[in-house]
């Protein structure tokens, strides 16, 4: 058995005239910042994640083009084409599925990503007929694993290649690793995929351990790592998960002098620490949510006082 993994082919749709839709970097992060405004190669985390976790040779293409795809698909007999796709990609995948279908007969066809949550749309009736599986709920892995039988039970790795940020002037760069805590947000924010395709629950993809090992990982195949992304929506709510993962760094071998990472949290999250506790348990960044006055009070408030205030606290502590 063999599993491709593809992302849809090119061209690679572009915002605004001049954004690559892949660097969310340049339109949504650090946008319109003068000389400092950035860019970066972004791999296809969720499908190295997917393939790397599985027990079936794969191989992993990132914005083939059809004739890319064509001669890959012809290399070798592929039990099973896997695409993650977003809503912005669901014409190029309508393409895709015939093509896939005619090139290499008996192929079966797997589609996940936040993309499928526009496939109920009337539209998209054309892929949901031709698509033999479809993720629309949970983990990938899981769910590719129950396709093709592998059960046997082993940890996750997050062993990713790292994503490159750069201001073009600037000879230096920076890498970033990311590593995938959990899915979903219990917050259930009308306007978040993230939360709608979890209906509303977190579910935890690896352990404080599986995510210590990655971690280890990654600062020791990059030495110039800059920072670790946790990917997860409300990782700061489960305080236990934190606790255990930032034991396990502060007893390793490389220690909080050098391994650290990123977590998002609301305000009504971060206020739950003090700022040497987030410290202590590897925390050294934080994004952060303000939310607005119309969020109707689920997220807001602070046990610790006004939220500049928690904000200016992270600050003065190196947060």
């Amino acid at each position: 058995m063999k599993i491709l993994f593809t992302t849809p082919c090119k061209p690679i749709p572009i915002f605004l005239g001049k954004f690559l839709s892949i660097d969310d970097v340049s339109y949504r992060f650090v946008f319109n910042q003068g000389v400092f405004s950035a860019t970066a190669d972004v791999p296809s985390f969720s499908l190295h994640f997917l393939a790397q976790n599985l027990n079936v040779p794969s191989v992993v293409l990132e914005w083939p083009t059809f004739e890319e795809l064509e001669v890959e698909l012809k290399s070798d007999y592929y039990d099973y084409v896997a695409i993650s796709l977003k809503c912005l990609d669901l014409y190029r995948v309508a393409e895709m599925l015939d093509f896939i279908h005619k090139v290499s007969p008996g192929t079966q066809v797997i589609l996940g990503g936040y993309g499928t949550l526009a496939l109920d749309e009337p539209e998209a009736e054309y892929i949901r007929d031709r698509a033999e599986h479809i993720c629309r709920f949970g983990e990938g892995v899981r769910f590719i694993r129950n396709i093709i039988g592998d059960y046997e039970p082993r940890p996750m790795v997050s062993h990713l290649p790292a994503e490159v940020i750069r201001v073009p002037w600037l000879s230096a760069s920076t890498r970033i690793g990311y590593i995938l805590s959990a899915l979903g947000c219990v917050w259930k924010c009308e306007f978040c995929c993230t939360s709608a395709y979890a209906e509303g629950r977190v579910i935890e993809v690896m352990s404080p351990e599986e995510i210590h090992e990655s971690m280890q990982w990654y600062y020791k195949t990059y030495p110039d790592l800059g920072q670790i992304y946790m990917m997860d929506e409300e990782l700061l709510l489960r305080k236990n998960k934190v606790n255990a993962l930032g034991e396990l760094i502060r007893n390793d071998d490389i220690g909080l002098t050098r391994m650290s990472y990123l977590a998002f949290g609301t305000i009504h999250a971060i206020s739950r620490w003090d700022p040497e506790e987030l410290l202590l348990n590897g925390v050294g960044q934080v994004w952060a949510g303000i939310e607005s006055m119309y969020s109707y009070g689920r997220k807001k408030g602070t046990d610790k006082g006004d939220s500049k205030d928690l904000i200016q606290g992270l600050l003065d502590h190196g947060i």
